[in-house]
């Protein structure tokens, strides 16, 4: 596959499996909705599908006799952190290692975004470890994020990985920024994983470089899942 060169191509690869997927919805009080994302507007206000629901939002529906409101279920995310290099943040770093800071950020990350975090692991034993982690994980959640190691060859290791666990595998690798190192995404369809009869579950596979995973989380996951989960976009 070749590498994208530029962050719209990357992000555009999503359009062929994503674009007019079918999300779930839910029925709330709309006092209960505060942070949640509009799955259609609301009669009589200015509030619109997409729209994330503010606590002033809260009053205006008040206002309105507006008592139950529909928004967007939330996506399942799980985070892996990858790496022969890694320790826990309780541990102290020996020669050649590091604190595992990403899977905290990402996990903060996801929730910010509206996601509902339902793992988060650290897999340091080596290639077999992660491909049994990755392939146990994807089943249970719609969205997996895998930050990759540091260490060489990591990268082409798990591109090789996510593209031979199901179709269409990986749809797109690159960087959005010249020292980031590539994003791989892939997307998975399956008969009996969560994204039956809605969209195929996303892999994305971050550069575990810890100064720009924020980076490349915020330009391609929140857009991810803000675009084709909230409409938020």
């Amino acid at each position: 596959m070749e590498r994208t060169k530029t962050l719209k191509e990357l992000l555009s690869a999503f359009e062929p499996y994503f674009d007019g997927g079918v999300w779930k919805t839910d029925n709330i009080l709309a006092f209960q909705a505060v942070g949640r994302y509009l799955a259609e507007d609301v009669p009589g206000t200015d509030l619109k599908k997409g729209h994330r629901i503010t606590a002033e939002d809260v009053g205006t529906l008040a206002a309105n006799g507006t008592l139950m409101v529909t928004v967007w279920f939330k996506p399942y995310v799980t985070i892996l952190s990858t790496g022969e290099e890694l320790v826990t943040p309780f541990e102290t770093p020996g020669e050649g290692q590091t604190r595992d800071s990403n899977s905290m950020m990402l996990r903060a990350l996801a929730e910010d975004t509206g996601a509902v975090v339902v793992g988060a692991d650290m897999i340091k034993e080596g290639k077999d470890a992660v491909n049994l982690a990755v392939r146990n994980f994807v089943d249970q959640c719609d969205v997996l994020i895998v930050t990759t190691s540091t260490l060489p060859g990591a990268e082409d290791d798990m591109l090789k990985l996510v593209d031979s666990i199901r179709k269409p595998g990986v749809i797109a690798y690159g960087s959005v920024s010249d020292d980031s190192g590539n994003i791989i995404l892939a997307a998975l369809k399956d008969d009996y994983c969560r994204c039956v009869g809605r969209m195929p579950a996303l892999i994305v596979c971050l550069p575990g470089k810890k100064e720009t995973v924020k980076q490349n989380y915020d330009d391609v996951v929140d857009y991810f899942i803000r675009k084709y989960y909230f409409h938020n976009l």
